[in-house]
C-alpha cells in the first residue's frame, strides 16, 4: 500500500518530534496546536490531540512504515 501524503506527514511529525527537542517541548504543551501549526490534516490533529496514539501507530502500519513502534512508544508514555 502506497503512502498518502498525509501519511507521509504525520510519519515526519513523529520522525520530527524525535528529534527537534524545541517541537517536542511545544507538542508537550499543546499537542494539537503544534500539530496543526506543523500542518497536520485535521483528522491528525484530532488523533494527536485525544492521544490516540494506538490509532497513530495503526494507520502507520497499514502503510507499512518501518519503526513504528519506537516512534509511537516514545510519545506515548502515561
Amino acid at each position: 500500500m502506497a503512502k498518502t501524503d498525509h501519511t507521509e506527514k504525520l510519519l515526519d511529525y513523529m520522525i520530527e518530534l524525535n528529534h527537534n527537542q524545541d517541537l517536542l517541548d511545544k507538542h508537550n504543551a499543546d499537542p494539537g496546536g503544534t500539530a496543526k501549526a506543523y500542518g497536520l490534516s485535521p483528522g491528525d490533529v484530532h488523533m494527536i490531540s485525544k492521544g490516540q496514539y494506538d490509532e497513530i501507530k495503526a494507520r502507520l502500519e497499514a502503510h507499512q512504515v518501518a519503526k513504528v513502534e519506537f516512534i509511537i512508544t516514545f510519545h506515548s508514555e502515561d
